[in-house]
C-alpha cells in the first residue's frame, strides 16, 4: 500500500487517477490538449446570447409602455381629485352650507380630458358624481368617481 492513501481508502474515498507517465509510447496519441472552443460552440453561445437580447428588448417596450399608462392615470386622478376638492371647497364657502352658485352641476373640457359632474339640488348629504373622459392610444377611456359632500 502506498504511503498516506491508507487513510482515504478506510473513510472511503476516491483517490485521483494517475496519469501514464510521459514517456510512454501511447501517451502522445492519447491525451489530446483542449484549447479555445469549437465552431459549434461559438455560435450556440451566439444564438443564446441574441435571444437573450432580443428579450430583454421586447421587455423594455412593455415596462415603457406600462409607465406611460401609469403616468396618463395619475394625471387624471390628480384632475379628478382636484375637481372634487374644488367643489368641496365651494360646498363650504357658501352660507347656509351647499349654498354657492359654483356647488351645482357642470363640465369642464381641457385638451388632455373633459369632466362632467352632477350635484344634487337638494339635501343634507349630496352625491356627487365626476366623469372624465380621457385619450388612450386606442380611443377614449372613460373614468367615474362618486363622493358625498356634506351640506350641514
Amino acid at each position: 500500500m502506498a504511503r498516506g492513501t491508507g487513510v482515504a481508502r478506510m473513510w472511503g474515498a476516491r483517490l485521483p487517477a494517475r496519469e501514464p507517465p510521459a514517456h510512454s509510447i501511447g501517451a502522445a496519441m492519447t491525451q489530446r490538449r483542449h484549447h479555445g472552443f469549437t465552431v459549434v460552440e461559438v455560435l450556440f453561445a451566439l444564438v443564446l446570447l441574441v435571444v437573450g437580447v432580443l428579450a430583454l428588448v421586447g421587455s423594455l417596450g412593455l415596462a415603457g409602455r406600462m409607465v406611460g399608462r401609469g403616468r396618463e392615470a395619475t394625471a387624471v386622478s390628480q384632475a379628478a381629485t382636484a375637481r372634487l376638492e374644488w367643489l368641496r371647497q365651494h360646498a363650504r364657502s357658501g352660507s347656509p352650507p351647499c349654498t354657492h352658485p359654483w356647488f351645482a352641476s357642470d363640465e369642464s373640457l381641457s385638451r388632455a380630458y373633459s369632466e362632467r359632474w352632477v350635484v344634487p339640488a337638494t339635501g343634507t348629504v349630496r352625491q356627487v358624481v365626476l366623469a372624465i373622459e380621457h385619450r388612450i392610444p386606442r380611443g377614449m377611456a372613460h373614468d367615474t368617481l362618486l363622493t358625498a359632500v356634506l351640506c350641514r
